[in-house]
């Protein structure tokens, strides 16, 4: 996750500027210089993209354990976080309700077409694989690692929201707009008959701004 977070901010950050830019702010507003205080914050925080690249070359090397299963137990226990975090995607998928309503079903589908991408790229880490930083492959490899360690983060986050108050956070809309997202992004097809998440998503968006929730997953009071 140390990899996924930077790209992501940089995305973020990159959007931001992006909109400001076609909003005619100017570089002197209040909302640039915000934009560019955060900026200059990644590097402090860990969130560049230097730490992106050194996160990527730590995932290079050690590929063919980090995507082997057998180097993982399923214990959180056992200290091993990488690995229960790598068996979540497999097995929240399993525990989908593929028969449920239909954003649902969208999302166990979507999800097993990313268990078999793991499945794939477990057979492309093997033991007898190269794994060198410099090699253009292996850093996509690295890439692909990554991507599916969040969508398992997204479907565990939402397994384990599914029974509490967090309803939202609980329910498969946001969860299928983030792993119809990351399959994107990995160059796989969506499946067939996937729902458009986006309608769900804007609507709880428009409900908390009426009532000064915050857009992050658990629904907090704005601070302002």
């Amino acid at each position: 996750m140390g990899y996924v977070v930077p790209l992501l901010v940089g995305e973020v950050l990159d959007d931001l500027e992006l909109v400001l830019n076609e909003c005619g702010f100017g570089a002197d507003s209040p909302e640039r210089r915000t934009l560019a205080k955060l900026g200059g914050d990644r590097a402090v925080a860990g969130v560049d993209w230097a730490a992106a690249a050194s996160w990527q070359e730590l995932i290079v090397r050690g590929l063919a354990e980090l995507t082997d299963p057998a180097w993982h137990g399923v214990d959180a226990g056992d200290g091993d976080c990488h690995g229960v975090l790598a068996a979540t995607l497999a097995g929240a998928t399993a525990r989908l309700d593929r028969d449920g309503d239909q954003a649902t079903a969208a999302l166990a589908r979507v999800a097993r077409r990313l268990v078999t991408e793991q499945r794939a790229l477990r057979v492309a880490c093997g033991p007898d694989a190269s794994h060198d930083p410099a090699d253009p492959a292996a850093r996509a490899l690295a890439d692909r690692h990554a991507l599916l360690l969040l969508a398992a983060a997204v479907l565990g986050t939402r397994e384990a929201a599914e029974n509490t108050w967090v309803r939202f956070l609980g329910g498969p809309h946001w969860a299928l707009l983030a792993l119809s997202r990351i399959t994107e992004r990995l160059g796989a097809p969506l499946p067939g008959r996937t729902p458009d998440p986006h309608p769900a998503v804007w609507a709880e968006l428009a409900e908390r701004s009426g009532h000064g929730v915050d857009c992050d997953l658990y629904a907090s009071k704005l601070l302002w």
